[in-house]
Parts: C-alpha cells; sequence; structure tokens
C-alpha cells in the first residue's frame, strides 16, 4: 500500500507502533501474571502436603495414620479436583475422600526416588492436574512415604483467561484513547503545512504577495525558499514584459518603415509585398500579445471585476454613441478575479467591442459565480453566428465577414487570456437573439 501523505504515514506508523507494543505488553502481562497464579497454586499444594506430614503419626505396630485430616472442604467433595494421595513403596496407603474410589497414579520415576517436584498428571476422568509430590523420610522409618498433593489446571487457566480478558478490554480503551491522541497530535503537528497549503492559495488569489514566517522553526526554511521562488518568479516576469516591449518597439519601426517604402511599387508585386508585410505585422501584433499575456500571468493578483467592467462600458457607450445602443447590466454581483488588471480589461474590452459592432439596438452584460468561476455573459441582439461556425471564429484571425474592420485577432486573443488564466471563452446563442460571449474566470473568495 502506498501512502502518499504525510498524515496516513504518520497515523499507520502509529497505528502499527500502538498494536504491536500493546501486543507485546499483553503477552508479556499473562505470562506474569500466569507465573505468579503458578506460584501461588504451589504454594497452596505445599502447604497441604506440609499439613499432611504434620498430621502423620505412627501406631505401636509402625503404621502410618493420621491424626486429623486436611479441613479444606475441596478434599472432601468427590471429584472435586482436589485431591491428596500417601504411598509406601508405590502403594497407596490413605486418600483424600475426594477421590472415591480413583487414584492419582504419578509417574514410578517420581515415586520415592526424590525431592518436592511440581507436574502435571491426569486426575480422574482424565482431567488435567497440578501436583506437588514430595518423599518424606518419617523418624525410625527405613523407607520414605510419598505425599501427593493434587489440584485443577483449570482453576490456574481460569484466572488466566479472566485477567487476559481484562487486560484486553483495558488495552483495548487504552489503545483507543492513543489513537484519538495520535490522531490530534498528528493534525496539530501538520497544522504548518495546512496554513501554507492556505496561504498559497491567498497568494494565488491575490490576497498576499508572501507568506508569512510566523511558523515553528523546522517550517521556515521551507516558506523562505517559497518567498524567494515568488520574489524571483515577479522579477523575472516583469523582466520578461520589459523584454517584450522592446521587441515591440524594435519590431514596429521597421516595419513601418517598409509599409512606407512599398506604397509606390504598383502593379501586383506591390500588393504582394504589403499584403505579407499587414501579416507580418499581424502575426507579430498576436505573438507579442500572447507573450506579454504569459507575461503578466503571475501570482498576487486582485481585480475588481464590477469596476472594470463598468468602465469599459461606458466608454462603449462614448466611443457607439451615435448608433443609439444600450448598454446595460443585467446582474453585476461584487466579485474579484485574479487577473492583471489591463488583461481583464482586453478581454471585456474584445467582447464588448465585438458585441457593440453587431448589435442592432442593445449589449447586455452580466455575470455569477459558479464553482470557484466568474461566468461573464455579454449578449447582443446582432445577427449572431451559425452553431457550425462559433468555434471557427475562435481560431486566430478568423473573420467570417471581411467587410467589417478589425483584424479577427480579438476572439482568440481572449480566449488565449482567458485560458493563460485557467479560465475559457465559449459563444452560444443569447436570449436577445445574437451572439452570447460566455467567459469564465477564476473567482477570488471575500
Amino acid at each position: 500500500m502506498k501512502l502518499r501523505s504525510l498524515k496516513s504515514r504518520l497515523i499507520w506508523t502509529s497505528l502499527v507502533w500502538v498494536a504491536l507494543s500493546f501486543t507485546i505488553s499483553a503477552v508479556v502481562l499473562i505470562a506474569i501474571f500466569y507465573s505468579h497464579i503458578e506460584r501461588r497454586f504451589d504454594n497452596f499444594l505445599v502447604s497441604n502436603l506440609e499439613e499432611l506430614v504434620a498430621a502423620s503419626e505412627f501406631a505401636p505396630d509402625g503404621s502410618l495414620y493420621l491424626s486429623w485430616r486436611p479441613s479444606d472442604p475441596q478434599f472432601i467433595r468427590p471429584l472435586s479436583g482436589w485431591y491428596w494421595e500417601i504411598l509406601l513403596d508405590g502403594k497407596i496407603k490413605h486418600a483424600s475422600l475426594s477421590l472415591l474410589d480413583s487414584t492419582l497414579a504419578p509417574p514410578v520415576s517420581v515415586v520415592g526416588s526424590g525431592p518436592r517436584e511440581f507436574l502435571d498428571l491426569a486426575g480422574p476422568e482424565n482431567a488435567p492436574l497440578r501436583a506437588v509430590v514430595q518423599n518424606i523420610h518419617f523418624p525410625n522409618t527405613d523407607r520414605p512415604f510419598t505425599l501427593v498433593v493434587a489440584g485443577p489446571l483449570s482453576d490456574i487457566e481460569k484466572d488466566v483467561w479472566r485477567f487476559g480478558g481484562m487486560v484486553a478490554i483495558t488495552l483495548s480503551v487504552l489503545g483507543v484513547t492513543l489513537l484519538g491522541i495520535i490522531f490530534v497530535q498528528v493534525g496539530f503537528g501538520l497544522r504548518p503545512l495546512r496554513l501554507i497549503k492556505q496561504r498559497l492559495a491567498e497568494v494565488r488569489a491575490g490576497k498576499l504577495s508572501q507568506l508569512s514566517e510566523d511558523a515553528p522553526s523546522e517550517v521556515q526554511p521551507v516558506i523562505r525558499e517559497l518567498n524567494e521562488v515568488l520574489e524571483y518568479n515577479t522579477r523575472l516576469l516583469e523582466r520578461a514584459r520589459s523584454q517584450v516591449g522592446n521587441l515591440a518597439h524594435a519590431l514596429k519601426i521597421p516595419l513601418t518603415i517598409l509599409r512606407s517604402e512599398v506604397r509606390d511599387v504598383e502593379g501586383e508585386r506591390g500588393g504582394l509585398m504589403r499584403t505579407q508585410i499587414d501579416a507580418i505585422d499581424r502575426n507579430v501584433d498576436h505573438y507579442l500579445k500572447r507573450a506579454r499575456i504569459s507575461g503578466r500571468a503571475t501570482l498576487g493578483l486582485r481585480t475588481d471585476l464590477r469596476a472594470t467592467a463598468g468602465e469599459l462600458l461606458d466608454s462603449m457607450k462614448l466611443l457607439h454613441r451615435g448608433r443609439n445602443l444600450t448598454l446595460s447590466f443585467s446582474r453585476a454581483p461584487a466579485v474579484h478575479v485574479p487577473i492583471d488588471p489591463q488583461d481583464l480589461e482586453e478581454m471585456i474590452g474584445n467582447l464588448l467591442d465585438n458585441a457593440c459592432k453587431w448589435a442592432a439596438t442593445q449589449v447586455v452584460v452580466g455575470w455569477r459565480v459558479m464553482d470557484g468561476m466568474a461566468v461573464v455573459e455579454i449578449g447582443d441582439d446582432g445577427p449572431g453566428i451559425a452553431e457550425d461556425q462559433r468555434a471557427v471564429v475562435l481560431e486566430r484571425g478568423h473573420r467570417l465577414d471581411e467587410t467589417a474592420p478589425g483584424s479577427g485577432l480579438g476572439l482568440d486573443i481572449t480566449r488565449e487570456i482567458a485560458e493563460t488564466y485557467r479560465g475559457s471563452l465559449e459563444l452560444d446563442r443569447a436570449p436577445q437573439g445574437g451572439l452570447l460571449a460566455r467567459l469564465r474566470l477564476p473567482a477570488v473568495a471575500g
């Protein structure tokens, strides 16, 4: 599995670490508890064996008898799991009432062979038992008696299982709590990175020009490097714009001279030369504007769409005042766009100028904000453009009516500027019957 985020890496690493450490802890705790319970169990067996030794007496004929029997009722209740025996030469001399007619039958190798020993036995009904076996040499006896006291292993296992369940519940609750704390810790630790992301978005939206260095020391070097990149980007783009202006000046003067020189050249040759010079001039305009657009598409821009559109609308009213056109807003909510003011003016201006040229009586401008985009719509009541021709007119220098003034570059330049800012331009049929230009541009919140 590929972990593509720091948060998931930290959380999964912590999850594995918590699960592994808690599992090891549970195993160690249960092993310690088992050893403790087994030791207590063995001590209980030994205490009962010592009670049997204390109760052992010998009759005048040398036979062993018990002056009392262990008082624990578990050694009386039939087949209770708690048993004792006293053997001589492997033969049972005395046994607990709980055995009834059964025997413990310890291994022959143990009986009469050595000191105290703990071992597992199969008791009545093959129940697993833990027993202590000890050979005792009583005074005035030449042969040792073997004393066996046994108890059920199930008692140890029940206690261990009960303790294991408590450990599992406790560690589970602790683990869930610890994971919750880890989630909070990871979120708090990565908060500076989220702030960097948010501030970068604000830089792109034009709210900030650089990132604040008010951050933890580990993150400050990253912020400083980003600020240096932003500053270098700004300087580089400004230099590119300056070079574009110099190039435009250097090319425009020779073209003007050439156009003046060929003005008096007659005939087909002169016409061809003038046509080619005009083509060169249009291409120079196009590619210089394209380079200028790329130079201005930078971070930290924020332009008021309503103010820009309002100024252009007033200019168009003056420019076309002799045609009795009605230019109006249908809706104009306050919105800012992260676009250079000159580029926004050029896009809106091109579309408004195109609409005014072809409108019969009215041009309507409006916009709305959808999914983080400002959708600007400029419609007119002119002849419009056929649906199959709308994509064609967005191509560079393409004009459907060669008699109208203009170079045919306005819509293409508008589209290229919009795409430079991650926007788009499309043409549709306006509600007024003419052409509707729909310009989508990124919007700035707030």
